[in-house]
């Protein structure tokens, strides 16, 4: 059978960031297929309710507005229902404050999204729990060597920066243990160097997204393990983005049962090496259906979970103190060229800001 890539439907995986292309068996209405990301963060004041939904098409790979009527959210326990607003093109969103008359968000309760197109299609989610947080893991960091082919085409072990959480996984409202996905953002400072001395250089603080395509996911309940011990979840390059100081910012997520599934697929999907002992890439899960047209293919997932945020400082003392990006090795002093522009003004630095967090702490 024929197959097509969408990087589209990969694209709005999280809401955010982009994948690696994905081979999908080609359905016979794939032209119509839409593609419906949804997530449900509870947190300790409001939940909040994101959707985005788009038409996949083949062939280009471009994303197609869809014309949407309606996006609801159901309790299916009590029937009640809220309808999302607006929030840009595609995307809809809905605030709901704890203490809202018209649905309680729970951990007992099951929810669905149903999403009503102009021309009357119906695509709803299977039903999804919100699974209560373990609490946050704690953080560590160690330096580790990675075996990678050089520009000649030789091995040769490499340093890379890994980190490891531990703590429990024990739901706390039951015995279960908690399946957990992680995201991740690094935060670093970058102090710039004008080409002219007259000029006076200024620190700024940056924020990296590290994509989608750079997660981890975990299910204790194939071992067991009531406890995580350094468990491995990222390693990175050591680059000047550690020279002056890097906090990893890991977005601990809990997951249920069907929702590890569709993360695991997807991780596994973007671990394969092309290789033959690679196992075969097949259709990515869905908990979307089509309620009154089977013939409507439709992609994407709606979770819920409640979202712990722990965040790592590296200082560059550890890493034996990076170079720094400003000024330029191969720059002569001021006044000089601007060969690196985040180096004559560091605002230029995408996503940042001279003002510090205020959880930053040297």
């Amino acid at each position: 059978m024929r197959k097509y890539i969408y990087l589209t439907f990969i694209t709005a995986l999280v809401l955010v960031g982009c994948i690696d292309e994905i081979d999908f068996e080609s359905p016979r209405n794939i032209q119509d297929a839409i593609s419906i990301q949804a997530k449900l963060t509870h947190g300790p004041q409001a939940s909040l309710l994101e959707v985005e939904v788009i038409r996949v098409f083949d062939f280009t790979g471009v994303p197609q507005n869809i014309n949407v009527r309606e996006v609801r959210l159901i309790n299916l326990s009590s029937e009640q229902f809220l309808i999302a607003d607006g929030a840009g093109v595609n995307k809809y969103t809905i605030d709901i404050p704890d203490s809202s008359p018209e649905m309680n968000i729970n951990y007992e309760d099951e929810y669905a999204v149903r999403v009503e197109a102009l021309n009357g299609d119906i695509f709803e989610s299977a039903p999804e729990k919100l699974i209560p947080s373990p609490g946050p893991l704690t953080v560590d960091h160690s330096i580790v060597q990675q075996r990678e082919v050089d520009l000649f085409g030789d091995f040769v072990f490499v340093d890379r920066l890994q980190y490891d959480v531990s703590g429990s996984t024990v739901n706390p409202m039951t015995t279960d243990l908690t399946r957990m996905r992680w995201t991740f953002e690094q935060a670093y400072q970058l102090t710039d160097e004008p080409e002219s001395a007259s000029i006076p250089s200024k620190t700024c603080y940056a924020i990296r997204n590290q994509g989608a395509n750079i997660e981890s996911v975990k299910d204790p309940n194939e071992r067991g393990e009531s406890m995580l011990t350094r468990e491995p979840v990222i390693d990175v390059v050591i680059s000047d983005v550690y020279s002056e100081g890097n906090y990893l910012l890991i977005y601990q997520q809990t997951l249920s049962e069907t929702a590890f599934e569709y993360f695991d697929q997807i991780r596994q999907v973007i671990n394969l090496e092309g290789s033959l002992f690679d196992a075969p890439a097949g259709k990515i899960t869905t908990n979307f259906k089509s309620t009154n047209d089977g013939n409507n293919e439709v992609f994407g997932f709606f979770y819920m979970t409640e979202i712990d945020t722990l965040r790592h400082f590296v200082s560059p003392d550890f890493l034996g103190n990076p170079t720094r990006r400003c000024p330029p090795v191969f720059s002569s002093p001021p006044p000089r060229p601007c060969f690196i522009e985040s180096c004559c003004d560091c605002l230029l630095e995408e996503n940042s800001t001279t003002e510090k967090p205020v959880w930053w702490i040297d």
